[in-house]
């Protein structure tokens, strides 16, 4: 806890705060080169210190522990990100739940005069399975396509060597 002087207090004066502050059982030191004289109260309890507002020179106390609200709001570590982070786990609970409860397709009754409908690849394998198409028989399509990638992978290690 910081005691705030006011200015023009003399050193007499200065001593007589911390002569007061011994008498409650407290240790002070005098914080100089500012505006303002500070006295900075340096071992606990120091709720004692509010009996020496009543002193004439004493200007104000300054708490410098214990929980402080900032002017500019609250952090955003933890204080945000446990919300944002608790709402998106709750979002994402009722999204599985409903996917649960509501799959795609229940309750349709399967139609045996409907064609099968072809799935079409997805579009990193259009490039491999046209190169495996190509050879006679699809483990030998398969084969070259991983000889290819062991010689270019080979060519690389040799090359950076």
């Amino acid at each position: 806890m910081l005691i705030v002087l006011e200015r023009g207090t003399t050193e007499a004066e200065q001593q007589a705060v911390l002569t007061a502050l011994s008498d409650l059982g407290l240790e002070g030191r005098i914080l100089g080169n500012l505006r303002k004289p500070l006295v900075h109260v340096l071992n606990r309890p120091t709720w004692k210190a509010r009996k020496l507002l009543k002193m004439q020179r004493v200007e104000t106390l300054l708490s410098t522990s214990g929980p402080r609200i900032r002017r500019e709001g609250r952090r955003f570590y933890p204080y945000h990100f446990i919300n944002w982070s608790s709402a998106f786990i709750v979002v994402m609970g009722l999204l599985v739940v409903m996917a649960g409860f509501f799959p795609p397709g229940v309750g349709v009754e399967i139609d045996p005069h409907a064609a099968r409908v072809d799935v079409s690849p997805p579009w990193y394998l259009i490039a491999p399975l046209a190169i495996v198409s190509l050879a006679p028989a699809p483990w030998l399509g398969w084969l070259a396509r991983a000889g290819c990638h062991l010689c270019c992978r080979l060519k690389f290690k040799l090359e950076s060597v």
